[in-house]
């Protein structure tokens, strides 16, 4: 016999009450964290490290690899994936849960779809370049004399773009993106002349670029400008960097410029991810201002550091910055969160799976560490 249309009731009542009891709970846990200012640091567990040369930040983890392998870490610092290979100057790039790895130079790439699985395949000339898309997609830029080569594949290293550029005629390639899904790319060339000036092109692999020719849906010259990095931060919104300013475009189907921003004294770095970008610049007295923009270039936030630094990252609403074995993260509002030291020089850091918790890789170990308030260190120093 079914449950009486009462019963239903308070079951429904139940998880309503439910429901918004975890709403609640996570409302006191953000209001009592934030704006919280941490003094120090433990360590929750420690782990030797091996030989790895780079590190990728990934939405779940972060990616270590070297010449000999790769290997993916949940936020807590267990591992997720691992593979083998034999680069002798690795590259790499990921997205989403792909990765790809590639020797530079050489003619081999290998793409792994984040479940441990390695797909290698081999280019017929010398890997420069290398960006990853959703599926497993993946633009590679090789160098062939007078002529840059760009093609796309899919995760079996089956060709599905083949793009050819006279480099005498278009300029030396500087850089590219590709969209995370895959559809649409972005190249950066320079042109040597009477007129020194970058190219920036835009391709659009879907239906609507079917209609125009090579499927080239825009290009724009910049006079006098070097155009050094271009990043798309989701699917239509990408920001060109170059000397003194950035421009903000959305290519939903064809680029539109969004807005641009110009700097005097120029750009000391620049990082972004899926939330917005950062752009920091050197100030007069010697310090380093951070402004931090949304994914339409409005300003969010800005940040007077005294701290020189080596990285910027951005990332979970926060701003982290590294320095031998020195660390400042701001909030997104500019609010210091932590101003700290390591026991040894920082290769990468990283958010772990809260808002007090970073993996923290040095030159010999990482650590798993856990923040710290003075009420906290008090406390710790009464039971010592």
């Amino acid at each position: 016999m079914s449950d009486s249309p009462r019963r239903i009731n308070r079951i429904a009542l139940f998880l309503i009450i439910l429901l918004i009891l975890a709403i609640g709970a996570v409302i006191i846990y953000a209001v009592t964290n934030s704006g919280t200012y941490y003094t120090s640091w433990e360590a929750v567990s420690s782990f030797e490290n091996t030989s790895e040369i780079g590190y990728i930040r990934v939405k779940n983890g972060y990616i270590a690899y070297n010449g000999d392998g790769a290997r993916q870490y949940d936020a807590s610092r267990n591992p997720v994936w691992d593979i083998s290979f034999v680069l002798e100057d690795p590259i790499a790039a990921a997205v989403g849960g792909y990765a790809v790895f590639a020797d530079r130079g050489g003619e081999t790439v290998h793409v792994t779809d984040g479940n441990g699985s390695n797909h290698s395949f081999t280019v017929s000339e010398k890997v420069a370049e290398v960006c990853v898309a959703d599926k497993g997609i993946t633009a590679i830029r090789t160098n062939g004399g007078d002529y840059d080569k760009i093609c796309l594949y899919d995760i079996d290293g089956n060709m599905l773009i083949d793009l050819k550029t006279d480099v005498r005629k278009s300029g030396l390639p500087i850089t590219m993106a590709l969209s995370p899904d895959g559809k649409k790319l972005v190249t950066s060339y320079f042109e040597v002349g009477q007129e020194n000036k970058s190219w920036l092109t835009f391709y659009n692999f879907d239906d609507v670029g079917q209609n125009y020719a090579d499927k080239i849906v825009g290009s724009y010259s910049y006079d006098e400008k070097l155009i050094v990095d271009i990043r798309f931060l989701n699917d239509s919104k990408l920001i060109v960097f170059y000397a003194d300013g950035c421009d903000v475009y959305k290519m939903r189907e064809i680029p539109e410029l969004v807005k641009s921003l110009r700097f005097d004294g120029g750009i000391e770095a620049v990082c972004s991810s899926d939330e917005g970008f950062a752009i920091a610049r050197k100030e007069t007295a010697g310090n380093i201002l951070i402004t931090v923009y949304d994914l339409n270039g409005k300003q969010v936030s800005s940040i007077n550091s005294s701290m020189s630094f080596d990285t910027m990252r951005l990332e979970n609403g926060e701003l982290i910055l590294t320095e031998d074995d020195s660390c400042v993260i701001y909030r997104s509002n500019g609010e210091e969160k932590l101003r700290a030291r390591f026991n040894d020089v920082i290769r990468f850091i990283c958010r772990g799976q809260s808002q007090t918790e970073y993996v923290v890789v040095g030159g010999n170990r990482t650590d798993l560490i856990h923040l710290r308030t003075l009420k906290e260190d008090t406390a710790a120093a009464v039971d010592e």
